[in-house]
């Protein structure tokens, strides 16, 4: 069924393979954390982590997004080494599933995304930094030809929300950043780019929510698919003081304002939810 959302349909190249997308789909999230901002998703079980691996699958993920640091704010960025320990098994184990669905590596370490894609582990590598921590993270993604989900992040996750400026004009500024970063990879032989605005990244509540309104604005300006992360997070548990095992519904409003945008993918810890509201607004559209 074709889309007529303001969605483009694409294809990617992953791992030599062309994989054709004409609708929005979901990535789910796998955190291999002690420390993530939502607490019923940090596992170091990697049998709880393949169950629930399992049930994304089921309910319909495109790709699982495996995550082996917390970029929560405030958090310290941890080392190579610390993270390959947590997120090498469970990867692994992954490969299971493969042919079922992609397998996304969420890491700032270039080191690490060269193991995983070495070995055969991955399809995608996600970003926080978009190449901004790590120089030799560009190099890496373009020699494995594959797609690289590129962020919008001030800083570090442990500064990121230092000297925040209510005032500035936040949709220039991470358009602004995200052109010099899209530069940046494309140089460095990177074809597919997608693109993550960073909800919750150096920015205030109120500037998370003009970037949520101006997506559409964003993605004609750049010109590249859209990754949406606000499952769960602060812009929703903050504007309704409730925490984060309460903001399924308010992830859904906002994973349905994303669709209405042109998002491309929603990025979450609920997929039948997600995938639900994306059915709707298909059918929607159609009609």
């Amino acid at each position: 069924m074709k889309s007529s959302l303001p969605f483009p349909s694409q294809s990617f190249n992953i791992n030599g393979k062309f994989v054709a997308l004409d609708r929005p789909v979901v990535l789910g999230i796998l955190n291999v954390t002690p420390d993530s901002f939502y607490a019923d998703s940090r596992s170091m079980s990697i049998d709880k982590l393949i169950v629930k691996a399992d049930k994304m699958v089921a309910e319909g993920a495109w790709a699982l997004d495996v995550g082996g640091m917390s970029s929560r704010p405030g958090a310290s960025i941890i080392s190579h080494e610390e993270e390959w320990s947590r997120i090498s098994d469970v990867l692994s184990e992954l490969q299971s599933l493969r042919g079922k669905v992609l397998i996304s590596l969420d890491t700032l370490h270039a080191s690490t995304a060269a193991k995983a894609l070495g070995k055969g582990w991955v399809d995608i590598i996600n970003d926080v930094s978009g190449g901004h921590y790590d120089d030799d993270m560009h190099r890496v993604v373009a020699e494995s030809k594959v797609p690289y989900i590129l962020m919008d992040m001030p800083g570090t996750p442990k500064t990121m929300q230092d000297d925040l400026n209510e005032s500035t004009d936040i949709v220039s500024d991470v358009v602004l950043r995200l052109e010099r970063l899209i530069e940046k990879a494309h140089k460095a032989g990177i074809i597919e780019v997608i693109l993550d605005v960073g909800f919750g990244f150096g920015k205030t509540l109120s500037q998370n929510f003009t970037l949520l309104d101006s997506l559409d604005i964003i993605r004609e300006r750049l010109d590249n698919p859209i990754c949406v992360g606000v499952s769960r997070k602060s812009m929703i548990t903050k504007t309704l003081s409730i925490d984060s095992t309460q903001a399924l519904n308010g992830t859904t409003v906002l994973h349905t304002v994303a669709l209405s945008k042109g998002a491309s993918m929603l990025r979450c810890h609920d997929v039948r939810p997600a995938m639900e509201a994306i059915e709707l607004m298909l059918s929607l559209k159609k009609k």
